[in-house]
């Protein structure tokens, strides 16, 4: 990314345009906007929850990449039509990908009961505006009312994503003097993450914490109680 960005200064500032100039830009311009897209699923990866999606997520990303660096870099006399599609639903998966990895990674047990719902609602929106995105392009839909469909689900898909961290900050949240017991568990590889478990008995909140922590493919090596949310006993 260094090099690449050091490279697009250089023409920018220094050079005259010509195609190589324009790959290193359009080079640029895709490391930076898949390395934005692969951003949420690292995040993922640093909490140690969600592991799939954050993988499925860097994936396809990564892939979205590739594709978009062999359609700037190789020489073609004509550019074949099925690898230009491959490409937008790779970048269209990765979208939702990003999405679903950045809303995964905001998500708390002490969120209100209505962050759940808009949190499903828009990973389906973008699972479905990703899915009819990429059938418009390989089997080339025309017709007005798909494509403004897939307008109305861009419009839910944004909506749904933005008012997730607005519900949590006017709506009353769940704590642990409601009942719920806060942790603080330490995974095997140092990091530490808080959990808020809402079951009444201690016991059951700490197997529940750690079976949702070790499905996600961590594994964890100790756990300290928060009593009040203020620091462990």
């Amino acid at each position: 990314m260094c090099a690449t960005a050091a490279l697009a200064i250089g023409i920018l500032l220094f050079s005259e345009f010509d195609e190589t100039s324009a790959r290193i830009l359009g080079t640029t311009g895709a490391l930076a906007f898949f390395s934005l897209l692969a951003l949420p699923a690292g995040v993922l990866l640093d909490q140690g929850c969600s592991r799939p999606l954050a993988w499925a997520s860097l994936g396809v990303a990564a892939s979205g990449l590739a594709l978009v660096l062999v359609l700037l870099w190789a020489d073609w006399d004509d550019e074949p039509e099925t690898l230009w599609k491959l490409a937008l639903t790779a970048t269209v998966f990765a979208v939702a990908g990003a999405q679903a990895a950045a809303t995964t990674s905001r998500l708390r047990e002490t969120d209100p009961p209505g962050v759940d719902a808009l949190y499903a609602v828009g990973l389906l929106a973008g699972l479905a505006l990703a899915s009819m995105t990429a059938l418009a392009a390989w089997v080339e839909v025309d017709s007005a009312g798909y494509y403004r469909t897939l307008g109305a689900l861009g419009v839910v898909v944004v909506l749904f994503t933005l008012l997730q961290p607005v519900l949590r900050k006017i709506a009353t949240p769940r704590t642990p003097e409601t009942g719920g017991h806060g942790l603080r568990m330490t995974l095997a590889d140092g990091s530490e993450i808080m959990r808020f478990a809402g079951a009444g008995d201690f016991g059951d909140a700490v197997s529940r914490a750690v079976r949702e922590v070790e499905r996600g493919g961590s594994r964890v090596t100790k756990i300290e109680r928060l009593e009040g949310g203020q620091g462990p006993s």
